[in-house]
């Protein structure tokens, strides 16, 4: 795999991004709307890599089938199996995200 440099803003602009996702509250014995960080981690090689084993939303292997997936409003929210938000990011650093395995994505430049 050839070594590359990931921009410090990259990084922290994914580290930024929190998803929306459901917490059942058990006091109240219901579900809550929060948001969740999105786990990202420089790796030795230099490269930005995302988990997909968070349940964070972030990316799905099992989605990568579906070009892209639109909300009610029509908005694209998945490409690939990675969510908009995270391409929206990539794409404003001049970067695009690639499958590593079924775990983990991560960033390279265009």
């Amino acid at each position: 795999m050839a070594k590359h440099h990931t921009p410090k803003a990259l990084i922290d602009a994914v580290k930024a991004i929190e998803l929306p996702h459901l917490d059942w509250d058990s006091d109240k014995k219901e579900l809550i709307e929060t948001t969740r960080p999105i786990v990202a981690f420089v790796g030795e090689d230099g490269v930005l890599h995302v988990s997909a084993e968070n349940g964070d939303g972030a990316a799905d292997y099992h989605g990568e089938l579906v070009r892209e997936r639109r909300d009610e409003n029509g908005e694209i929210v998945n490409a690939f199996g990675i969510c908009e938000e995270l391409h929206r990011v990539a794409r404003a650093h001049g970067f695009y995200w690639e499958w590593d395995d079924p775990g983990s994505i991560s960033a390279w430049k265009v």
